[in-house]
């Protein structure tokens, strides 16, 4: 073709989609900024994460979903068909804009936020400590009783971190409305404010950057940023589980129908009331959106055939650290979906983080019994060995996996790691070099390759790794600036919790 073949790869996306802000910018540190390139990278959609939860059929890029084939009678087609350059992604913002405006801009762009990109789905309640799921349409509630709703957001056509671009400005949140018979709104979360601001009380997937003074970054000034408060953000094919609390009025008689909805709006209001002279309302687009009926009288319908969204809530419970939760939903995978090897792996991971190594071992032989020879539960199998210390062990299967997955920088780790610990030094050298092929502002390898240097006797080598390290690394003083914000901004404070959940306060049910 005509282009230069950096043109034609996702390295040359990278140029603006992975980002850092440095001292001539801030005066301050080196900082990542938004990073699309590294989140694909990293995961299974680009096939170079042996561990990734999902993979799509085939290894996938940014043109794939951005640059789709569409019909063209343009003289550079090729066979009635070009590439599509108008980027289809998420800014619904310019298309309103009123020296942009552009319906049917807006319309496309509105589409592919709307085609499988997320989905939500009202799994189950707990119910005096006791989990009842999956709920198929309708569940039954009790007069005082209180209730915990386990509403799961997943990724699934999304090839970065969700969502992507610039995080803190990006406005993705999860709406929960509950609505008598009437259509009145009896209890809600994450609804509009009189000032076209959010409910602060709902549950976003963002990241909340803060300045010097633990104030929010809310003008385009990330020259200011400090530290970050929380990132909510979910990786590609993964999952994450939001919780509410709702006690049921005691007078509870009727029906009420509950929605999830994961709306997106380009631009929180702040970003947007700063930007314009004459603010607009920018569109809120529901990505995806699930609805339960509520009543007293019904019995509750449990859901069939649910095996991969006892999946996805089991991923989103290992993400917070929830093992027994996990574990029994990765194990109800492995009895509705037998054949399904990643159930045993899922498995297989959380048994190895509550060191449960000899079960997990019988977990990983039963994946490899349904795909042998297979690459995941090797990587696994891999795990156990180095940390019980069986290093040419470990070794040799990370060279397997090596072979299916030579671009898997958390792999890499793992085996330059494991022959740090067998004292092989020039293997080690190797092999996180191999990480700084893929990544040269990884803090991780630069501080391994400076102890690796040191062994080696190579002191010049040790003190330019060391530098790296100390340039590229987080600023660990700098959290305390986040103390600030979590007691002045109490629901900022909640959802910066690793685990927490939102409550919904009944409005009224007449």
């Amino acid at each position: 073709g005509m282009l230069n073949p950096i043109h034609t790869g996702e390295k040359f996306c990278a140029t603006c989609h992975k980002v850092s802000l440095d001292v001539e910018i801030n005066q301050y540190k080196w900082l990542r900024g938004q990073d699309e390139y590294d989140a694909w990278q990293a995961s299974g959609v680009s096939y170079n994460a042996v561990a990734s939860f999902y993979n799509p059929p085939k290894p996938l890029d940014c043109r794939n979903c951005h640059m789709k084939k569409v019909a063209s009678s343009d003289k550079g087609n090729n066979r009635g068909q070009v590439k599509s350059h108008f980027f289809p992604a998420a800014n619904t913002a310019l298309p309103v804009l009123p020296k942009s405006a552009n319906e049917e801009w807006l319309k496309r762009t509105s589409a592919f936020l709307q085609d499988g990109r997320a989905v939500v789905d009202i799994f189950g309640v707990m119910i005096y400590g006791k989990l009842m799921a999956p709920l198929g349409d309708h569940l039954q509630v009790k007069p005082g009783q209180d209730i915990r709703f386990e509403v799961v957001v997943a990724t699934k056509k999304i090839g970065h971190v969700f969502p992507g671009g610039t995080a803190d400005s990006n406005e993705p949140w999860l709406e929960i409305i509950g609505q008598n018979e009437a259509g009145k709104i009896v209890f809600s979360s994450g609804t509009l404010e009189q000032s076209k601001e959010v409910d602060p009380k709902a549950h976003f997937f963002r990241g909340v950057l803060l300045d010097g003074q633990g104030e929010f970054i809310l003008k385009r000034n990330p020259h200011e940023w400090r530290t970050t408060l929380y990132n909510n953000s979910i990786p590609p094919g993964s999952a994450d589980v939001i919780h509410f609390t709702w006690t049921v009025p005691d007078n509870f008689t009727g029906t009420i129908n509950l929605t999830a909805k994961l709306n997106y709006r380009k631009f929180n209001r702040s970003i947007t009331v700063h930007s314009l002279d004459d603010p607009i309302d920018l569109p809120i687009i529901t990505m995806a959106e699930d609805q339960i009926s509520l009543s007293s009288s019904k019995n509750t319908e449990l859901a069939e055939n649910a095996g991969m969204r006892y999946n996805d809530y089991g991923i989103a419970m290992l993400r917070q650290k929830n093992l027994a939760a996990s574990r029994t939903a990765f194990e109800k995978v492995t009895k509705l979906i037998p054949g399904y090897a990643d159930g045993f792996v899922n498995v297989a991971r959380v048994l190895i983080k509550e060191g449960e190594f000899e079960k997990a071992k019988d977990q990983l032989e039963t994946a490899l019994e349904l795909k042998p020879d297979w690459s995941k539960a090797k990587f696994f199998k891999a795990l156990i060995a180095k940390t019980e210390g069986h290093y040419d062990e470990a070794v040799s299967m990370f060279e397997s996996v090596r072979k299916t997955n030579p671009n898997d920088r958390v792999m890499l780790k793992h085996f330059g790691q494991t022959h740090y610990f067998a004292e092989n030094w020039t293997h080690a050298h190797s092999i996180y070099n191999d990480v700084l092929r893929i990544d040269p502002e990884d803090a991780d390898a630069h501080y391994n390759l400076m102890l690796i240097n040191r062994k080696l006797g190579d002191l010049g080598q040790a003190k330019y790794h060391s530098e790296k390290y100390l340039k590229y690394k987080p600023d660990e003083q700098a959290r305390s600036i986040s103390q600030i914000a979590r007691l002045k901004y109490p629901h900022a404070n909640n959802e910066a919790q690793p685990v927490h959940s939102h409550k919904l306060n009944t409005i009224g049910l007449d």
